[in-house]
């Protein structure tokens, strides 16, 4: 059964071969273009199904407050130079537009000299206790002066020492040396520094943009021979998402890489000629590109688990080229004029194989009506990736072909087409616009 008029659409690529390959190499170029501009989110709150409460609450906070991470920034360095060094930095800093705040100075004395005023609740009623305690023994004249010299039956009785030395201890421990001693503790030799940015941490393209101006103000300062010993280390979130995105991009590309060359392998194993991977990859790569530019002009930016569609699409769209171009050199062989092994291989057998492909989209297409955002998206790319891939076979590959046909004699597509095989085919083999074969 014929779902479509695929003849119409095998006719077109074999009338006019050179200009339908050239206007998909075109629009295969801008897609390109577009496509290296697509973002991968790295931001596991966008694989969250948006319609929950605590997803609705969470991204409003998100939006209020910003992203929950910061570009830290470690200044080391001759502790004499660090803080001058960190002064003019953190200015410079607070300068640039993309900044909300920098945070690097902590108010340490002020807290240390107030430690009594953040007494944990437990160890003030402690404190009550005692004191308590201590005055009813005083009703009974037991004087908490002489409790050391007097020995008691009951050691209940005997009065607390309220000069509380344990809790003080304990909190002298917690919040580091009393504040005489911290005057005199030595200064340290580097600096922590907390950028926090006005977008996202997830946003690494901004991110990658903003280092590079810190990192640009921090090399002009290093200039000055005052500072040409001070380092400065960044980490931190805004860091980590462009260091996760560049390492996505570059498993993503080997991962393509990898199994394209494998297709590529495999097809010309089975075909026993390199020029069948070459009919069957160029469609290919062809539609994968489409899909690419497709995604960048609909959603901009495809989350992590989207990024990994192009082996997949490329595993799932080989298949229609696999089908289409056996049915093709099997008629061929068995003697058929050019014009009819393009008939029964794109139209009988692509029925059958737009059957298959249309069984796949569905599959695809059910996943768009998920809750999750993650599903959707993929979804949405798989199944419109694999209808370009099946348009590409459909068109190209029979353009392909019919340039093969027309210039079997000339060596540069002898070597990169291989049409020694389908040498006996007869001259004008396509028949006129308007006839039948």
């Amino acid at each position: 059964m014929s779902f479509i008029k695929l003849g119409k659409i095998s006719n077109l690529g074999q009338r006019f071969p050179k200009t339908v390959l050239l206007t998909a190499l075109i629009l295969a170029i801008v897609c390109t273009f577009f496509g290296r501009k697509l973002k991968i989110e790295t931001d596991f709150s966008s694989l969250l199904p948006p319609e929950t409460q605590s997803v609705q609450n969470f991204l409003q906070l998100k939006d209020y407050y910003g992203s929950m991470g910061y570009l830290y920034l470690l200044v080391q360095g001759a502790p004499d130079t660090v803080g001058k060094f960190s002064e003019r930095f953190v200015s410079q800093i607070e300068r640039l537009p993309e900044v909300r705040y920098v945070d690097y100075k902590k108010p340490v004395d002020y807290f240390l000299q107030r430690k009594w005023l953040y007494v944990d609740m437990p160890d003030l009623i402690e404190m009550e206790r005692r004191i308590d305690h201590s005055q009813q023994l005083d009703d009974k004249k037991l004087s908490p002066v002489f409790n050391s010299l007097m020995d008691f039956a009951d050691e209940e009785d005997r009065p607390y020492d309220l000069t509380f030395d344990d809790i003080k201890e304990k909190y002298e421990k917690r919040l580091g040396a009393a504040p005489e001693e911290e005057s005199k503790r030595e200064e340290q030799s580097f600096q922590i520094i907390k950028v926090k940015s006005k977008l996202g941490a997830q946003d690494y393209k901004s991110n990658r943009a903003l280092t590079k101006k810190i990192q640009a103000i921090d090399h002009a300062l290093s200039k000055d021979s005052e500072f040409s010993g001070i380092n400065v280390g960044y980490a931190g979130s805004y860091v980590s998402s462009v260091e996760t995105v560049d390492r996505i991009q570059q498993e993503m590309n080997w991962v393509s890489i990898a199994v394209i060359l494998t297709l590529l392998f495999l097809l010309t194993l089975y075909f026993r000629k390199l020029s069948s991977a070459l009919i069957i990859g160029l469609p290919l790569v062809m539609g994968i590109l489409w899909t690419i530019g497709f995604a960048y002009f609909i959603f901009g930016r495809v989350n992590i688990i989207t990024s990994f569609a192009v082996p997949i699409l490329a595993g799932l769209g080989s298949d229609y080229g696999i089908y289409l171009f056996s049915r093709f050199s099997q008629e061929v062989r068995n003697g058929k004029s050019f014009f009819t092994a393009c008939t029964l291989a794109f139209e009988n057998t692509g029925n059958a194989t737009f059957s298959a492909m249309l069984t796949t989209v569905i599959a695809f297409a059910a996943l768009a009506i998920s809750g999750f955002e993650v599903f959707v998206e993929f979804g949405i790319v798989g199944g419109v990736g694999l209808i370009f891939n099946f348009i590409a076979m459909m068109l190209l590959m029979p353009s392909i072909l019919k340039i093969s046909e027309q210039h079997q004699k000339n060596r540069f597509v002898q070597f990169f087409i291989g049409w020694s095989h389908l040498s006996n085919l007869p001259p004008q083999s396509f028949p006129p616009f308007g006839q039948k074969a």
